[in-house]
């Protein structure tokens, strides 16, 4: 059984995983740049960008018809777009799931939506945020419900360049476990700082 169970969770994540890659090859990307820091300490920057939170496990409400409101369960890919949103694809019992996400910090024990103009930086995989004049603190991420609260598990960050022959986006690098991002080379620089110092 358990043997079973671990075939369908490979198998699944390698579907979502495919399916995340013949949408970068479709998708409309605007134009954003940013800041991180690649796992040498050095800051780089990119245009065009799809920045990985992780693959997670959630529960939502969808309406069907003649079934009403259900609740469905199922794996998402999550991925923070140059575009300025959180993209959640993947799959559950119902078969293909479009989720929606939102950065959140925890105020008083009420996760609130983070606008992505009130972000400084961002550090430790994804999982502190410094807001513009605060200090660090945890950061989650939100899947459609406080009820799918969860953190980062790890960033890494595909870059995309525009094909000057065809005019499209095409795909240029991956940058593997950064260390924060900014929208500002300053903030990028003191995303560093701050992992540094939380690694002492």
């Amino acid at each position: 059984m358990k043997k079973t169970a671990a075939i369908f969770t490979l198998i699944l994540t390698c579907a979502i995983s495919i399916f995340a890659q013949d949408e970068f090859k479709t998708r409309h990307m605007l134009k954003k740049p940013v800041f991180f820091v690649n796992g040498t300490g050095v800051v780089e920057t990119a245009e065009y960008w799809s920045l990985s939170l992780g693959n997670f496990d959630v529960a939502v409400e969808r309406e069907f018809p003649g079934e009403g409101i259900l609740a469905v369960e199922g794996s998402v890919n999550l991925n923070y777009l140059s575009s300025g949103y959180i993209e959640g694809n993947g799959y559950g019992e119902k078969g293909k799931m479009i989720v929606n996400a939102d950065f959140a910090i925890d105020s008083a024990g009420t996760l609130v939506s983070v606008k992505e103009t009130d972000i400084d930086y961002v550090f430790l995989s994804g999982t502190k945020i410094a807001l513009k004049n605060g200090q660090p603190q945890d950061l989650f991420l939100k899947i459609e419900s406080p009820k799918n609260k969860v953190q980062a598990v790890g960033t890494s960050i595909k870059i995309f360049a525009i094909d000057k022959e065809f005019g499209e986006l095409k795909f240029k690098k991956d940058v593997e476990r950064i260390v924060g991002f900014s929208f500002t080379k300053e903030g990028a620089l003191r995303a560093y700082k701050a992992a540094l110092a939380a690694n002492e």
